[in-house]
């Protein structure tokens, strides 16, 4: 508390008392504190590694892991809904618009779809500037394989309208922001869960997020 003069009307002086917060007397929440303080043990009590059917699983071949993840369910699901986007495209196209690609659109195949992911895993390990260079027939620069397996207009055509889920049954009110991978991303998950239990110690690297 302090007192403040003023002077009235008249140039009478009058005193009055203005209460002010001591700011000597705040307390200094900055400063580190040393305290007494353990976080509580919770005891890990799992068996850490493969479970279910990576645990049962005795082929070393990379697509008998991957299709522990990646169930025939899953694809079936991606190729109705990339179908199904396709004839949404093409019937919403105009006139117009009757000598675009998309009009070669046939159905994709189960086959087809695995071939197109492993291509797309296969773009993982060998990197190049440009998608349509994995196709490319020079010598220097050649990757057979893509060509071998897949031409690139059905590759392309197939990543055009690859989909997860149908948009028009999407709900106005819908503030989900992985709704269009939200099957794909929902089945993995779950799939993580019942293929591997993990350690008790855990680091979730930045780069996981990117």
């Amino acid at each position: 508390m302090r007192q403040v003069h003023r002077h009235g009307a008249a140039g009478d002086q009058t005193r009055s008392t203005v209460n002010h917060p001591a700011e000597d007397t705040e307390p200094d929440d900055s400063e580190w504190h040393e305290i007494n303080w353990q976080p509580k043990n919770i005891p890990f009590t799992e068996n850490p590694g493969p479970i279910g059917d990576a645990a049962a699983l005795e082929s070393e071949q990379p697509v008998d892991f991957t299709e522990l993840f990646i169930s025939d369910a899953l694809i079936q699901n991606i190729i109705d809904q990339t179908n199904l986007y396709a004839d949404q495209c093409i019937q919403a196209m105009d006139d117009t618009s009757k000598h675009a690609r998309c009009h070669a659109w046939k159905p994709v195949t189960v086959s087809e779809m695995k071939t197109f992911m492993g291509l797309l895993f296969l773009t993982g390990i060998i990197h190049k500037p440009e998608l349509e260079m994995y196709w490319c027939t020079d010598d220097m620069l050649a990757t057979p394989y893509f060509n071998k397996v897949m031409p690139r207009n059905r590759f392309e055509i197939i990543w055009r309208f690859l989909h997860f889920s149908d948009n028009t049954t999407r709900p106005d009110n819908c503030t989900d922001r992985l709704y269009k991978i939200r099957p794909v991303l929902d089945h993995l998950v779950s799939k993580f869960r019942e293929m591997y239990q993990p350690k008790s110690n855990i680091c979730i690297d930045e780069g996981l997020f990117l």
